[in-house]
């Protein structure tokens, strides 16, 4: 009877010790598992630190590029801006000088045209004063000057025209015996010829 108790304790003590052994073993697989995800997670987070410093820097230069372009639009922006209002500057004086050329002109017209009516004015004052004086010398009316004047502009027309028509007519004789001339020259060559 002893030999199943040696018995049953030695597998009570070797299972101890197996369950000991396994405790120790799957503890010891456990803390290398642990250790290998540890050493795992660390490569994992350094790798992320790293891809982390990677994108950092990437969008840090790609701030600075795009900084860039934006300094050199707005710089850019800026030249035209100054050079638009160079130009508009430009045209606003040139177009004070033609308001001031205009303004000028409009002063001297119409410093011209007052001239023009006193002129006028005088014009007409100094045919009334003339028309007046030729009534008092002639001792006619203006009506009566009028048609005495008519009369004469006809007279020295019809003479002109007398004068006109007979120079026609003699042009036109002198004309006509030339050709008649030409004609009977032209004629008796013909003859002379046959």
């Amino acid at each position: 009877m002893n030999e199943p108790v040696i018995l049953a304790v030695i597998i009570l003590v070797v299972a101890a010790g197996g369950l000991a052994i396994g405790f120790v073993a799957r503890g010891y697989v456990a803390s290398q598992a642990i250790k290998v995800a540890n050493e795992k997670s660390g490569r994992i987070v350094a790798d992320a630190r790293a891809q982390q410093k990677n994108l950092i820097l990437e969008a840090k230069e790609e701030q600075v590029r795009i900084q860039r372009e934006i300094d050199e639009e707005s710089r850019a922006k800026r030249v035209d801006l100054q050079n638009l209002e160079r130009r508009l500057l430009e045209r606003d004086e040139q177009l004070d000088q033609r308001t001031d050329m205009l303004e000028q002109r409009d002063r001297k017209l119409l410093l011209r045209d007052q001239e023009l009516d006193r002129q006028r004015e005088e014009l007409s004052a100094a045919r009334l004063e003339q028309v007046q004086a030729l009534e008092r010398v002639s001792g006619l009316s203006a009506e009566d000057a009028k048609a005495r004047l008519v009369e004469e502009v006809r007279e020295d027309a019809e003479h002109d025209a007398v004068r006109l028509v007979r120079a026609i007519e003699r042009a036109a004789r002198d004309n006509a015996e030339d050709k008649a001339r030409d004609v009977v020259i032209t004629a008796i060559q013909r003859v002379m010829v046959d």
